[in-house]
């Protein structure tokens, strides 16, 4: 086994493209490999929901609720009551998932709202819960 790349105690911003050069002492030729994309991904923490307007949420009104978390975010799902939640009639999703948008308010909107955040390596979950 000859030399080898070592990263220890790997940060999120030694992300990138890594190749490898070796060298023949014989021929005194250089060879470069093709070059290889590591992404460090960050585990997610402290998933949070922030809604505007503050409740009570007014029938007829528009609200909105924003999901954010900290670390390597690749995916967010909006659920309400347990069920997958997908933009059409009064509900826009926007912002890559982001943010969720219901105008105008139904009282049918009324339900448990979680907005999880994940990555390959861990999950986040977050809830609140509109009352009318």
């Amino acid at each position: 086994m000859g030399p080898e790349l070592r990263l220890e105690n790997i940060q999120a911003n030694q992300s990138g493209s890594y190749s490898c050069c070796a060298h023949n002492t014989r021929t005194l030729r250089y060879q470069t490999s093709e070059p290889s994309d590591i992404t460090v991904l960050e585990p997610i923490s402290v998933a949070t929901i922030t809604t505007y307007p503050n409740p009570p949420i007014i029938e007829g009104s528009s609200v909105t609720s924003t999901c954010d978390a900290s670390g390597s975010i690749t995916t967010r799902e909006w659920m309400k009551d347990g069920q997958l939640l997908s933009a059409g009639g009064n509900v826009i999703i926007s912002e890559d998932n982001r943010v969720l948008s219901i105008n105008p308010v139904k009282r049918t909107d009324s339900g448990q709202y979680l907005c999880r955040v994940s990555n390959p390596i861990s999950t986040a979950d977050a809830k609140n819960t509109f009352s009318l």
